[in-house]
């Protein structure tokens, strides 16, 4: 099969983020410095080989970024302590995949475990809401991308994600 025209797409299933950072507020301004953490298994892998399309079965196929973004938000003073805010952010993202095999069609192929690193971004809108002097809790929705990116000859589409969030901010 060297040398065949294979193209595929695939899907994620939804997994887990963990976000901590650190920032400083500037009043209606705020820049933070944040690492995040995400983790996601492969659902389906649609395949076309040499004109013909298939849907693979996945075995252990997971996915993981760990990304350091530096973000601006955005807060919305409105006289309450509801405070709803929009941000974003750029940075560093490194991809990192297992090992799987998917089989379709009767022809079945391995892909080795690998990393790459990339441009990260995310966007975000949330609600604060001001519990004490030092504390928020927030609910937000977030988008996170990549640029895509060449491994092994093999040309990888952007990775992107939406999601929500809850958490709690503590000023020193």
């Amino acid at each position: 099969m060297f040398g065949a025209n294979v193209s595929g797409n695939t899907s994620l299933n939804g997994g887990f983020a963990l976000e901590t950072g650190l920032d400083y507020d500037f009043g209606t301004l705020r820049g933070e410095l944040t690492y995040l953490y995400d983790n996601a298994s492969l659902s389906t892998l649609s395949v076309t080989v040499l004109g013909t399309t298939g849907t693979a079965s996945i075995t252990d196929g997971n996915v993981n970024t760990n990304s350091v973004l530096a973000s601006a938000y955005v807060d919305i003073p409105n006289g309450s302590r509801w405070v709803p805010y929009l941000g974003g952010g750029l940075g560093y993202t490194n991809i990192g995949w297992g090992a799987f095999t998917a089989r379709a069609n009767n022809v079945t192929v391995g892909f080795n475990s690998g990393s790459q690193g990339v441009l990260g971004y995310q966007g975000k809108v949330g609600l604060s809401y001001l519990a004490s002097k030092t504390t928020d809790l927030f609910v937000e929705g977030t988008y996170q991308g990549t640029t895509g990116f060449t491994v092994d000859s093999v040309n990888y589409d952007p990775l992107s994600s939406w999601g929500a969030r809850i958490g709690a901010r503590y000023r020193f």
